[in-house]
This record gives C-alpha cells, sequence and structure tokens, in this order.
C-alpha cells in the first residue's frame, strides 16, 4: 500500500505549469493529457480509499488521511486550472463543453471536493487505526484494538470510523455529480 501511495504522490503532485505535448491514452497530448493522466490518478485514488472504506477490517487511518491530501491537493482551483478555456477535443478528451458553458457550477463542484477530502483528512487526524465497522445488527462493542480507544468522537460526535464512511460518501457525492454534469459517459 505504501508503494502505491508513493506513485499516487508522484502523478498527483506535478504541477508544472507548462504542460508538454507527451501523448497520453487515446492519443491526447498537452493540457489534455496532463489532465487526463491527473484524473486517472484521482480515480485510483477514490478506487482505494472506497475498498478501504468498505472493508470489514480496520481502517489504516494514516493512509485515509494521506489519501484525502492528495486529493486536496487536487481539488478546489487545481482542479479548475486544468480545465483552461477550450481545451475540450471530442476526439481525445472526456470533457463536455458544458464545463466551460456553466463554470460556476463546475468551479464549486471543484471547490466542493477540495472541503470534502480536506474534512475526510482533518477526521482521521491523530487516528492511527479506526475499528472495522460493527457487524449488521451488532452491538458495536470491541471499540479497543491493541489497547487503543481509537472510537473517538468525529467533529459530529459520530464515532471516527463511521464518519471517515460518511465523508468519503460525501466526497464521492461530488465527483459523481461533476461526472453526471461534465464528463463524456464511457461506452
Amino acid at each position: 500500500m505504501r508503494i502505491w501511495v508513493l506513485a499516487l504522490t508522484a502523478v498527483l503532485t506535478v504541477s508544472a505549469p507548462v504542460f508538454t505535448p507527451t501523448l497520453a491514452h487515446e492519443g491526447a497530448t498537452g493540457v489534455i493529457a496532463e489532465r487526463q493522466k491527473k484524473m486517472k490518478a484521482l480515480s485510483e485514488a477514490m478506487k482505494a480509499l472506497g475498498a478501504m472504506v468498505n472493508s470489514q477490517s480496520a481502517l489504516d487511518a494514516t493512509t485515509v488521511q494521506t489519501i484525502a491530501n492528495l486529493i486536496a491537493g487536487v481539488g478546489g482551483q487545481n482542479m479548475v486550472d486544468m480545465f483552461p478555456q477550450g481545451s475540450v477535443d471530442a476526439a481525445t478528451s472526456g470533457a463536455r463543453p458544458e464545463i466551460w458553458q456553466n463554470w460556476d457550477k463546475f468551479k464549486h463542484l471543484a471547490d466542493e471536493m477540495l472541503h470534502q477530502a480536506q474534512t475526510l483528512a482533518q477526521t482521521t487526524s491523530g487516528q492511527p487505526t479506526l475499528r472495522p465497522p460493527a457487524p449488521f445488527g451488532g452491538g458495536g462493542g470491541g471499540a479497543m484494538l491493541g489497547g487503543q480507544n481509537v472510537m473517538g468522537g468525529g467533529p459530529s460526535g459520530m464515532p471516527v470510523d463511521m464518519t471517515v464512511r460518511m465523508n468519503f460518501m460525501h466526497l464521492s457525492s461530488t465527483c459523481k455529480s461533476c461526472h453526471t454534469d461534465f464528463r463524456i459517459k464511457k461506452h
């Protein structure tokens, strides 16, 4: 898992203002190719978080926080900057022209992505491990792992593991909203 996080870090932290005309998947070049690389890395990050959040094993809070911070680093203005006016190509880009026609909504969703990722990272701050979810209908006891109580309340007063799951669902919903409105569906 650590190697994957390092690879994801390398892709998401590339922030050179000049985009080289390197070839990406489906023949895209320049800003579109760079955007596709970052969006692919975001997709992989969300898949990794989803797998952890939906697992019946304990969450590694440090990994959740690291990935959430990487996602936050691509959100907000950084996301907006990946879509300069006119960076659409029907042959290579999955971006719909509606991005630029409804720029305020796109910017709002980029800002919301940043906020949700930051909230997810903050939820896990100071938590080494989070307990696995209680079985359906279970009593939910057993908040102790290795002699350490990891059930401390999250910002909402809920157990941290539940708060992480809710924050992930909000982040995922924000991504889905943007894809629904602004991404060409793959066939």
